[in-house]
């Protein structure tokens, strides 16, 4: 006797071809493989991975960390809620976040601004940016670097190390709204200018700072902006 041919309904079909679908393995696609390239990557919920000496566009994502790896190329690094790493020989353009850190490496090219609000700055050796920086609450920590226009803060230390040249100005704005419960007095923002560092365009200060300048750094005019006790 011949036995009849297994057929499967419609709606088994379409299951077999989900579970298909869900038993393929990952695509990472926000990644870029070392040394290939990619254009923009927009995204909203997750990572954003470039590997070595890869290229790619700009980098937008809004909850998510990006990540730029050695002697890549890539446009604009945005997000929200993350921390942005630029690690050696990298060039970039501008670089943004909200609520995260901006980390570059060793001889980091940045062609455009770099900016946070709750989150820390940091250029090591080599760095050149040729925007400013700006940030609120965060801290910026510049080895050996090189930026071509302002640096601003609010409420964050400022330590400008080995070296590093700063051909505008450097500005601690005045906190304004309810920045302060009691008084900003007993949390002066810290601005270190190390040994052999220079802020040619001098000093903007809208409130107190703790000044800690090295004999062999340059500044240029110190403006004070307030009433001084």
């Amino acid at each position: 006797m011949r036995s009849k041919p297994f057929v499967l309904s419609p709606t088994a079909l379409i299951l077999a071809a989900l579970i298909g679908l869900c038993t393929l393995p990952a695509v990472h696609a926000h990644d870029v493989p070392d040394g290939k390239k990619a254009r923009d990557i927009d995204t909203v919920n997750a990572d954003i991975e470039i590997g070595r000496d890869a290229e790619a566009g700009d980098l937008d994502t809004v909850n998510g960390d990006i990540e730029v790896g050695a002697g890549s190329k890539v446009g604009d690094a945005d997000t929200v809620n993350g921390d942005i790493t630029l690690a050696d020989g990298v060039s970039a353009g501008g670089a943004e976040t909200v609520n995260g850190d901006i980390e570059a490496g060793r001889d980091v090219v940045a062609n455009g601004d770099i900016e946070t609000v709750n989150g820390a700055i940091k250029f090591d050796n080599g760095g050149r940016v040729s925007g400013g920086l700006e940030t609120v609450n965060g801290t910026i920590k510049l080895t050996g670097t090189s930026v071509e226009r302002d640096i601003e803060t609010v409420n964050g230390d400022i330590s400008l190390l080995a070296g590093s040249t700063v051909k505008g100005k450097l500005i601690v704005r005045k906190p304004h709204g309810n920045w302060c419960l009691f008084s900003c007095d007993d949390d002066k923002p810290v601005i270190e200018i190390g040994a052999n560092a220079e802020v040619a365009g001098g000093l903007l200060l809208e409130r107190e700072v703790e000044l800690r300048q090295d004999p062999s750094a340059k500044v240029g005019p110190i403006v004070y902006a307030y009433d001084k006790k």
